[in-house]
């Protein structure tokens, strides 16, 4: 019975030890397994980092793109608005040209009209004085045909004195 003891002992003792190796050799095996996936994953950690600082670099170029952008679209507002200030005054320039010239011709128009009623007058003038010329010349030559007819007179008489008042 000791001896069936001790074999059922043994039994057990290799049993176990069985159990033991099948245990260590499971945790072998899962080991190995981890460290197989625990490669697989430091793998694939390396190649996500390397698309990590890609993509970074690229967000990076995007937001000095986004930034150069702003820059050139404010700079372009405000030569926008600039140049709509240009072509605002550029506007009102005309008008006042436009204006400036409207009020030349009209005052072109006056200076015509004037220049027109001037000359009538002056002609109207000219007229009179010319008339006013032909009959001081009509009374000029009969105060010269009175004169000789005068003269003449007094020539025929030589002895009498004339008194002229």
């Amino acid at each position: 019975m000791e001896l069936e003891r001790e074999v059922a002992d043994l039994q057990l003792r290799l049993r176990a030890s069985q159990q033991k190796q099948d245990a260590v050799s499971l945790s072998q095996q899962q080991i190995s397994s981890l460290k197989a996936q625990a490669q697989a994953q430091e793998k694939k950690i390396s190649e996500l980092s390397v698309d990590l600082e890609s993509k970074q670099k690229e967000f990076q170029s995007v937001l000095q793109d986004k930034s150069t952008l702003e820059q050139q679209l404010t700079s372009l507002r405000q030569k926008l608005e600039a140049a709509e200030g240009q072509s605002s005054r550029t506007a009102k320039t005309m008008q006042e040209l436009e204006q400036n010239v409207e009020q030349a011709k009209k005052d072109q128009q006056t200076l015509k009209e004037e220049s027109w009623r001037r000359e009538e007058e002056l002609r109207a003038q000219l007229t009179q004085a010319n008339e006013k010329t032909e009959r001081t010349a009509v009374s000029l030559e009969q105060l010269t045909n009175e004169n000789k007819a005068l003269q003449t007179q007094v020539s025929r008489r030589p002895s009498q004195e004339v008194c002229v008042w």
